[in-house]
């Protein structure tokens, strides 16, 4: 157990060469504070700290996995403080999203599996093993929809069923930033006040940020096109591509129930209703109309809506500067929670674990 041990090396190896075969999902995580390893002598602490596990050796290497980095220690980080520790939310919510449809298959009779409700978002959970649907609220947002200079159109719809949960988590991010002595105090102030998508284009705060937001529990579904692709002729309803199809697609899932819809779209309630009434015409199912609420309504509407339009702007930012490392950081940081993706122009469709997003 030591730094390029050949033993350890080729347990790697054998590892991602088992994940590619099996194609198994990963989550990475890796310490960044230093263990006390001196002495203590009369109470007081002398000698050095150091990171058991260093950055090059903590990274897998997995193909499209990226290092979630921890303010942990080598202990802390194999042992959980406590439920409401930021790797045990996050291992928690990871498992949850993982499919089960073999589950059953793969678990001896004595193994209880969980119900509905204690099983995360995944892409399409609709069959029979999910007979009662898992109250959600989603927020949406659009970026480039009313601006007809941008290259680019991406809708967010962001799930959870945690609303107010995540959005005291977001409410810390600001509380973080407002406390951060990097940061000089004049942008303490201002960027305390700023919404996530402001925040996050300061590099400084960025950097503070990206760790939580790695490990923050939500699902994220995607809808963009270029318009570069749109076809001459006729120009097609961007309203209806881009806000009324979107709303079907996440209102007709049956492993889910949305019980609000928060947005800033001036006319979001009627696309709510005309979504509703697309699934009766469409699927012969009537869905209850979700409560619409206005991102001015409520602290947990205003938090949701930021991060759905944080969303939005990363993935604008990475596919329309492909290859380019800076915007890419964030896209990474999010890049997991994207359980679906489709061109609405073209069709092709993404997921998150096959096909994914470039």
């Amino acid at each position: 157990m030591k730094l390029h041990d050949a033993h350890l090396r080729s347990l790697n190896e054998q590892f991602r060469a088992q994940q590619q075969t099996l194609g198994f999902s990963v989550r990475t995580f890796a310490e960044t504070h230093g263990v006390f390893v001196g002495r203590k002598i009369f109470g007081l602490s002398f000698g050095p700290r150091v990171v058991v596990v260093d950055p090059s050796s903590s990274d897998p290497n997995v193909p499209g996995e990226t290092v979630i980095r921890l303010p942990e220690d080598h202990f802390s980080i194999c042992k959980p403080a406590n439920r409401s520790s930021q790797i045990h939310k996050s291992l928690v919510g990871f498992l949850r999203a993982l499919p089960t449809s073999t589950l059953d298959q793969q678990l001896p009779n004595n193994v209880v599996t969980p119900t509905a409700s204690e099983i995360s978002l995944t892409e399409e959970n609709v069959g029979p093993a999910f007979p009662k649907p898992l109250p959600t609220e989603m927020a949406l947002a659009e970026v480039g929809l009313r601006d007809d200079a941008a290259p680019l159109i991406v809708t967010t719809c962001l799930v959870t069923d945690e609303p107010r949960h995540l959005a005291d988590e977001i409410d810390n991010w600001k509380n973080s930033i407002a406390r951060n002595p990097l940061l000089p105090e004049a942008t303490r102030k201002r960027l305390h006040k700023e919404d996530l998508t402001t925040i996050f284009s300061d590099a400084t705060a960025r950097t503070q940020l990206l760790g939580w937001l790695a490990v923050t529990s939500f699902s994220a579904y995607v809808y963009y096109g270029y318009r570069s692709e749109i076809a001459k002729g006729v120009p097609p309803d961007l309203k209806r591509l881009f806000i009324i199809n979107p709303l079907v697609h996440r209102l007709s899932k049956k492993s889910e129930l949305i019980l609000a819809v928060h947005g800033d779209l001036e006319d979001l309630s009627p696309s709510v209703e005309n979504a509703c009434q697309a699934i009766l015409d469409q699927y012969g199912r009537k869905v209850d109309s979700p409560t619409v609420k206005a991102i001015y309504s409520d602290r947990i509407s205003r938090a949701l809506k930021e991060l759905a339009h944080l969303v939005a702007t990363a993935v604008v930012r990475h596919l329309t500067t492909l290859g380019d490392h800076e915007e890419a950081i964030l896209f990474e940081h999010i890049r997991t929670r994207i359980r679906f993706a489709e061109n609405v122009l073209t069709g092709e469709k993404h997921t998150r674990d096959k096909n994914p997003l470039p």
